[in-house]
C-alpha cells in the first residue's frame, strides 16, 4: 500500500510575461497577455528527511498552454497533458526554485491560459 502526503504550492509565485508585465499570482490563476510566452517561478524551502522508501514528485494538475519545468536550474521536462508529474527526490535542496516557461495559445475556444489546477509536491511511501 503506497502512503501520500500532498504539500500545495499556490503561492505567491512570479511571473514575468512577454510583453515586459511581471508580478506575483497565486494558484490557480488565468493568465491574460497579449504575449505568447511567460516564465512563472516559485521558490519554497525543503528541510524534511527522506526515508529510503520516500520519493517526491511535483505534479501539475492542469494547465492551459503547454510548459518546460526546472527544478533548481536542472530541466525535468515537458508539460503538454497535464495531469503531468516528475519525481525531484534527488534534485531537493534546503532552498528550491520550481520553474516553468509556458506557452501560451490565445485561441478563444481553448482552456483559460495559466494555471488553471493545482501544483503540489507528493511525498509518496511504499
Amino acid at each position: 500500500m503506497t502512503e501520500t502526503h500532498n504539500i500545495r504550492l499556490h503561492g505567491p509565485w512570479e511571473y514575468v510575461l512577454a510583453n515586459g508585465e511581471s508580478g506575483t499570482i497565486k494558484i490557480p490563476a488565468v493568465i491574460e497577455t497579449t504575449g505568447d510566452h511567460a516564465t512563472v517561478a516559485r521558490r519554497f524551502n525543503w528541510v524534511a528527511e527522506i526515508e529510503p522508501n520516500e520519493h517526491v514528485f511535483v505534479v501539475f494538475t492542469a494547465i492551459g498552454g503547454t510548459g518546460s519545468v526546472e527544478l533548481n536550474g536542472t530541466r525535468l521536462g515537458a508539460i503538454e497533458a497535464p495531469p503531468t508529474e516528475f519525481e525531484i527526490t534527488g534534485l531537493l535542496q534546503p532552498g528550491n526554485q520550481l520553474q516553468l516557461e509556458l506557452q501560451l495559445d490565445n485561441s478563444p475556444d481553448d482552456l483559460p491560459q495559466g494555471f488553471v489546477g493545482s501544483v503540489r509536491l507528493e511525498i509518496r511511501s511504499d
